[in-house]
């Protein structure tokens, strides 16, 4: 469900996208699935909802690990770049976040592709060596 609701959301079919990532909350207790529905709640334009959802996921993070990424996802939802870029940054300083080996590959992050501050990131991801 969770792959269904990214590939919707990538076609532009976000309300469909929403009903497959609710699939995907229900189904799971996943705090990253809660961030794609928040994140499509904020693209739609229902802050109350994905702000919600933000609160329950920072609620969970109290108790065990939640990876920043998907913080970020959230964030990237409302347009907030900058707060998206923090995120990744801390997912990057945390050990154990698996989420950054996709940096380079997830389309939901595409809106930051362009930021020198992401594409350094990508390259200490990939362990490449920045050009001088």
């Amino acid at each position: 469900h969770w792959n269904l609701g990214e590939a919707l959301q990538l076609n532009g079919q976000l309300r469909e996208a929403i009903a497959a990532y609710e699939k995907t909350v229900e189904l799971t207790d996943d705090p990253t699935a809660l961030a794609m529905l928040a994140q499509a709640y904020a693209k739609i334009g229902q802050t109350d909802k994905a702000r919600n959802l933000l609160y329950e996921r920072r609620q969970i993070s109290a108790d065990r690990y939640v990876g920043a990424i998907s913080f970020a996802f959230v964030h990237l939802g409302w347009g907030e770049n900058e707060k998206a870029l923090e995120e990744i940054e801390r997912a990057c300083r945390e050990p154990v976040d698996p989420d950054v080996i996709n940096l380079n590959i997830e389309p939901l992050l595409d809106p930051l592709r362009d930021d020198p501050r992401f594409e350094r990131l990508v390259a200490k991801v990939l362990g490449v060596a920045e050009k001088k």
